[in-house]
């Protein structure tokens, strides 16, 4: 009896049913190590960083920013968040397709504006909160 061949649908749907399982095991991986993992690294972490303050007897006003430190600390931190952000603003015009029909080589007008208008929103930003911290004198132990 001559052998029945299977159909070549029924391999492309148990094909489609192994990524959809192992898609399935990725995102449940991910959530895993976004609630469970890392916030168990960071208390780690910090539980460490206090066993090391205590052990090397620092005080905690010592970790309070003063002088022109505080600028330093709020001028880097926008920084940082922009260039996250311009980086945001360029993978959204590289995968979002109605984004990458109006600048599909990320040279024109509307990607040039959208960089320029969230470079000058984080100026403003960076310069309110540089002001909005004061320089405190240094205070002699």
């Amino acid at each position: 009896m001559p052998r029945r061949r299977r159909s070549r649908y029924a391999f492309y749907r148990r094909l489609r049913l192994l990524r959809e399982t192992q898609h399935r095991g990725k995102v449940r991986r991910s959530i895993l190590l976004t609630l469970v993992v890392i916030p168990c690294l960071y208390s780690l972490f910090d539980d460490g960083v206090r066993f090391f303050a205590r052990l090397l007897h620092l005080d905690q006003r010592h970790r309070e920013l003063v002088g022109a430190w505080r600028r330093i600390y709020v001028i880097s931190a926008v920084i940082a968040l922009y260039l996250n952000v311009f980086v945001l603003i360029a993978q959204l015009f590289d995968k979002v397709p109605a984004l990458k029909a109006i600048a599909p080589t990320q040279t024109e007008a509307p990607f040039k504006v959208a960089q320029l208008a969230t470079l000058l929103l984080f100026i403003v930003l960076g310069v309110f909160g540089a002001k909005g911290f004061r320089n405190e004198p240094l205070h002699a132990a």
